[in-house]
């Protein structure tokens, strides 16, 4: 059995806010009013949509999982047993579903399109034709993580579209996916899986990000305050950490752990300078109260799984006793 538990530790709580803060960039630059159908797909790109997209990707990477220290992690999967694929998958069906009413009621149909396309990038990722096996297509897959900023700004009608950010945060996606990919090169390459680290090796992929947050960074030099270019920066300089500070794997798992604090941080800054911004047309309370829900649930579900784990573990140790 999968209880709701295991499958909040499957979606990744640490994942949340990559997910569900963008769709929240899209409604505050729209300055529309806060209304059901917003909440509730801010609310489906927490814990729906990652159940989604990490429960797909548990499966088909189960037998690399195995091989692999870091998962069964806050970080990685959970082991699921393969008896449980098929309740799994029709648990991720159900959970996602009503994204589909709550999207209809904003009545865009060049959101509902996107919305489509990212659920189906989401599956193929991992599932046949499983990006995440061809090199290269792995990373540019990684666009999906601004899938729901694309998703938010067309169904918040922001016009213009504004492309160039949501082409500067696609970039960030695949150079993030390239980089962080560097520390499973030796158990994806065990399981026979050919991601771009397995491909071109730990220091060509790291230069490869390096070139795309660059690339992101002059995107946003001429639309956004220069903040954002700075940050841009603070990511690559994570990665020349790794080319200039011995190129191990263990480096590279430990500024992925750095990366997600950054993540969160990043998040949170924009997300105050967004609310900042538009407090003429939404009332700073609203926004920010709304924020401060989302940040409570992610950091709840965080706490909540990672006790789990820890209690599974005394438990295993005291058996072992």
């Amino acid at each position: 059995m999968l209880s709701f538990r295991a499958l909040v530790t499957i979606s990744r709580p640490l994942f949340w806010f990559n997910t569900a803060v963008p769709y929240a960039w899209g409604w505050l630059i729209s300055g529309r009013p806060l209304d059901l159908p917003t909440i509730l797909l801010i609310a489906y790109f927490t814990f729906p949509f990652n159940l989604l997209l990490h429960g797909v990707n548990d499966i088909f990477d189960y037998e690399s999982d195995l091989r692999n220290a870091r998962k069964d992690s806050a970080e990685g999967a959970l082991i699921v047993n393969p008896g449980n694929f098929r309740r799994l998958i029709l648990l991720i069906v159900a959970w996602n579903l009503p994204a589909i009413p709550a999207l209809l009621l904003l009545g865009s149909g060049a959101a509902i399109a996107a919305f489509v396309g990212l659920l189906a990038l989401s599956i193929a990722y991992s599932a046949p034709p499983r990006f995440k096996g061809r090199p290269g297509l792995d990373s540019l897959a990684n666009v999906l993580y601004a899938g729901s900023l694309l998703v938010s700004v067309l169904a918040n009608g922001v016009t213009p579209t504004p492309w160039a950010a949501v082409g500067a945060f696609a970039l960030w996606a695949i150079a993030s996916h390239a980089f962080t990919s560097i520390q499973d090169l030796r158990a994806d390459a065990a399981a026979g899986i050919r991601t771009v680290a397995v491909a071109l090796g730990a220091a060509p992929t790291a230069i490869v990000a390096l070139a795309l947050y660059a690339t992101g960074a002059f995107l946003l030099r001429g639309i956004a305050s220069p903040a954002l270019s700075f940050l841009f920066a603070f990511y690559a300089a994570l990665v020349a950490a790794f080319l200039l500070g011995g190129r191990s794997f263990d480096l590279a798992h430990r500024l992925y752990r750095a990366f997600f604090s950054a993540n969160i941080a990043a998040g949170a800054g924009i997300s105050l300078a967004l609310i900042w911004q538009q407090r003429p047309v939404i009332p700073w309370p609203i926004a920010g109260a709304l924020m401060m829900v989302l940040t409570a649930v992610t950091g709840a579900a965080l706490i909540w799984v990672t006790w789990r784990r820890a209690g599974e573990r005394s438990r295993t140790a005291g058996g072992d006793a």
